[in-house]
């Protein structure tokens, strides 16, 4: 098990709080442990480190249509359904405009709606923008 400690930085933003901000190679480099203990002040947050959008990100930071790039993983939670905390990494990039964040998304190059897989080879990074646009098209278009 490994532990990151930062200070809180908790605010509401659409239905999720946020709790801390950590450079991505900081993250990224614990993918595959089972639980990460990740503390603001002293509270822990158990995250499991072995999603295959932690994968992905490893593999490339950069929206494939856009080239946008993730800069920046903020430790979120929400409460599942059950009223369970469910405390995750979303990888943000800042946007050069206006500096708003940018969610990063895992994108399946052949969709799973047309028989697509989990695999590897078919995921690529997106931000949500270009992912929103391309649906479940086989291609995005910029």
């Amino acid at each position: 098990m490994s532990a990151i400690r930062q200070q809180p930085k908790a605010k509401g933003w659409r239905g999720m709080c946020v709790v801390g901000e950590y450079k991505p190679e900081d993250i990224l480099a614990l993918y595959g442990d089972h639980d990460a203990i990740f503390y603001a002040g002293d509270f822990p947050y158990s995250v499991h480190m072995d999603s295959l959008r932690y994968r992905t990100f490893i593999q490339s930071l950069e929206c494939c249509v856009c080239g946008l790039r993730g800069s920046v993983m903020r430790l979120e939670y929400s409460y599942h359904q059950r009223g369970q905390l469910r405390p995750h990494f979303n990888l943000y990039a800042i946007n050069p405009e206006n500096g708003t964040y940018v969610l990063m998304t895992k994108d399946h190059i052949i969709p799973v709606s047309k028989d697509g897989t989990d695999a590897e080879d078919n995921l690529q990074t997106m931000c949500s923008p270009c992912n929103a646009k391309k649906g479940n098209k086989l291609h995005a278009s910029s």
